[in-house]
């Protein structure tokens, strides 16, 4: 088995064909097989430009127009894979205000639907996706964690949005214009930079 570092020390194992127990037990990820073998083809996740500030400032706004914290990371990314607007909104709403328990912060749960969507499967077929898809899904989380030092809601805001007077507090406070917008934004920038790194869809 050979390995190559990834952003902040994450190694990834390549092993062509079905992802090996111990690349899922040593909490690495798996090169999807076919490919290609190693660092240089475009599967290291590269650092933020502007075009994934951009992409902040879109989430952003969303947030900013009414969207929750995942429905407006989600919507950012739906054309890109074929989901309409409506559908994407629908599919993000249980996920605000961490799952409606100040628990996983919406905003991270929003990016790892992306992830989902650059390069998920399931069936028989998708145990390499899955492994990968998880793989990603935890080099997200330590990107987040970097800036943020939490993915819990309630951490994030200091306080529990989900009963009724945290949610009061966290509106007459302005806390989710001054903290939910910057993570709404952070979480779209970051996924934004990993999925250009994928390989394309076939």
């Amino acid at each position: 088995m050979r390995h190559w570092p990834v952003a902040l020390g994450r190694p990834f194992c390549f092993r062509p064909g079905p992802p090996a127990a111990s690349c899922l037990r040593d909490n690495v990820g798996v090169w999807p097989a076919g490919r290609g073998q190693g660092p240089g083809k475009g599967r290291i996740p590269r650092e933020e430009t502007m075009a994934d500030q951009d992409i902040a400032g879109k989430a952003g706004e969303h947030f900013a127009a009414g969207c929750n914290c995942a429905q407006a990371v989600l919507r950012c990314f739906a054309d890109q894979y074929g989901l309409d607007a409506d559908t994407a909104v629908r599919l993000a709403t249980g996920f605000g205000v961490g799952m409606g328990r100040g628990g996983a912060c919406g905003a991270v749960s929003g990016a790892v639907m992306v992830l989902g969507l650059a390069g998920g499967g399931g069936g028989p077929d998708g145990a390499a996706a899955k492994a990968a898809t998880y793989a990603r899904a935890r080099e997200f989380y330590d990107r987040f964690l970097e800036r943020h030092g939490s993915l819990i809601c309630r951490d994030l805001m200091e306080l529990d949005p989900s009963t009724p007077d945290g949610l009061e507090q966290a509106r007459r406070e302005g806390r989710f214009t001054a903290r939910c917008s910057r993570y709404v934004g952070d979480a779209a920038a970051i996924v934004s930079a990993m999925i250009e790194s994928l390989p394309p869809r076939v």
